[in-house]
């Protein structure tokens, strides 16, 4: 199977540099948000990378459920497994650096 880069929605960002700070502030939620990104079609169980740039210090996955219950995914060597049961999900990436910070959202529909 081959790959794909997808680029996901951002939400709120903070970025501090020499003298400058840029900041955006989302009034959307989660799920808005998910509306203006292509979900992707997966299969239960299978692998996806996330990769973000400029060596990020931390980064926080947290997995949406249909029932608007959260749970943080483990992320190992930039992969998550990709849940075992059928449905819609929608993951925050809640990404970290030294000078700043990101959130990010996709979100995914296993059959």
């Amino acid at each position: 199977m081959g790959t794909h880069d997808y680029i996901m929605m951002i939400g709120e960002f903070e970025w501090l540099d020499t003298d400058v700070k840029f900041r955006k502030i989302s009034s959307s939620d989660i799920n808005d948000l998910a509306v203006g990104f292509n979900t992707l079609q997966v299969e239960k169980g299978g692998k996806l990378k996330i990769e973000i740039e400029e060596n990020p210090s931390s980064i926080i996955l947290k997995q949406w459920n249909e029932d608007e219950t959260s749970d943080v995914v483990e992320l190992k060597d930039n992969e998550i497994i990709l849940p075992s049961e059928e449905g819609y999900y929608i993951y925050e990436v809640i990404v970290e650096w030294n000078k700043g910070k990101a959130t990010y959202v996709f979100d995914i529909n296993i059959k």
